[in-house]
């Protein structure tokens, strides 16, 4: 009933802007082969983006009692400072790149880019130095006053040390992943 709901709200506003009747809808095609394309190129990058944590979790629970729970933790520390710096960086280049690609300025649009790769990897080299400097201090900080032992803390501390070497990799992926949507891929 809500999607039904969202899907009449929407089919109304857009009536305003296009002209999307019914009968006109269902004389056209509503799958073509671009549509395809870029579904199938969708879902391939956003299921690597997705599986691969979840595959990761499923090997961690193999290895022993708490590594999930550990593996969660240090998941968790990393992605904070990656959601707050590099999806800042991206959703701010996306207008832009948008913008420069949709007037046909590909020399312009090369420039954002390269220029969103740098800033995001100096910014990315900036967390991993910070987070491998107080990363004990914040493990300890966070999950100190429970029941997490101090072992277990040292060892979601590694397991962070150990993740914070893939946020300038999320960075790039995440400047490309704009570009890719920007430019309709």
């Amino acid at each position: 009933i809500g999607t039904l709901f969202r899907l009449c709200s929407q089919w109304f506003t857009l009536s305003f802007m296009v002209d999307i009747t019914p009968s006109r809808l269902f004389k056209c095609w509503l799958i073509n082969r671009n549509l395809i394309n870029a579904f199938v190129a969708g879902l391939g990058a956003t299921s690597v983006l997705v599986l691969l944590p979840i595959v990761i979790r499923a090997a961690s629970s193999l290895i022993g009692e708490g590594q999930l729970s550990a593996f969660n933790y240090a998941m968790k520390l990393v992605e904070l400072p990656v959601g707050i710096f590099i999806a800042t960086v991206v959703t701010v280049m996306y207008p832009q790149l948008n913008s420069a690609i949709s007037v046909g300025s590909n020399s312009e649009a090369a420039l954002i880019v390269k220029d969103g790769i740098l800033k995001l990897f100096v910014l990315s080299v900036a967390i991993v130095l910070c987070g491998w400097k107080f990363c004990d201090s914040a493990v300890n900080l966070l999950f100190g006053f429970g029941r997490v032992t101090q072992e277990e803390r040292s060892h979601v501390a590694d397991l962070v040390n150990i993740a914070l070497l893939s946020v300038p990799w999320l960075g790039v992926v995440s400047v490309m992943s704009t570009a890719a949507n920007a430019k309709g891929l």
